[in-house]
């Protein structure tokens, strides 16, 4: 089977997979801001004051608690891409590989979001440190695949750039 029906056929499942995500991640920024209202429609009723910088917070806490998710979906989005230009038989072109990248730099993101920004930004929120990193396997692994990804992509990207210019050099020969 060719790599342009391989990809054919994994496209619409990766998008699929992508609006999946989409919905989930959408989803649960609104669950979370119909809690979060809740609280603090509670927290006014028993007397709080609640100014305009609380109200943020609690927003940008919904934000930042998503961000990684919204990350890696990006990353799905990317993949997406990548596999409609191989269904298309861009295999060979050098802005193909920038799509590796693309997903490299979405793996990278989120292992960063999930390992020290959304950690230390959450203590800010709170008022309760200056940093924090969460270490646990999953953000490590994301992080190692993306940097190695990136790194593909440009060894690809160089590649391909190398054998256009071959290929340039051998047509005017000829």
């Amino acid at each position: 089977m060719s790599v342009a029906a391989e990809a054919r056929k994994l496209r619409p499942w990766v998008f699929a997979l992508f609006v999946l995500a989409v919905v989930l991640v959408v989803s649960e920024i609104a669950v979370n801001g119909i809690a979060g209202t809740a609280k603090l429609k509670a927290l006014r009723e028993a007397g709080a004051d609640l100014s305009l910088m609380t109200q943020l917070d609690a927003f940008l806490s919904q934000i930042l608690r998503a961000a990684p998710a919204i990350a890696l979906t990006s990353a799905l989005w990317y993949a997406q891409n990548y596999l409609g230009r191989l269904e298309r038989g861009d295999l060979w072109a050098a802005s193909t590989a920038l799509l590796v990248d693309e997903v490299g730099r979405a793996l990278t993101w989120t292992s960063v979001l999930m390992l020290a920004v959304v950690p230390t930004l959450g203590l800010w929120l709170d008022g309760r440190g200056p940093f924090q990193i969460d270490l646990e396997a999953l953000p490590v692994v994301l992080g190692g695949l993306g940097l190695a990804l990136i790194v593909v992509s440009r060894g690809l990207g160089a590649a391909l750039t190398a054998a256009e210019a071959l290929k340039s050099e051998h047509d005017q020969i000829v």
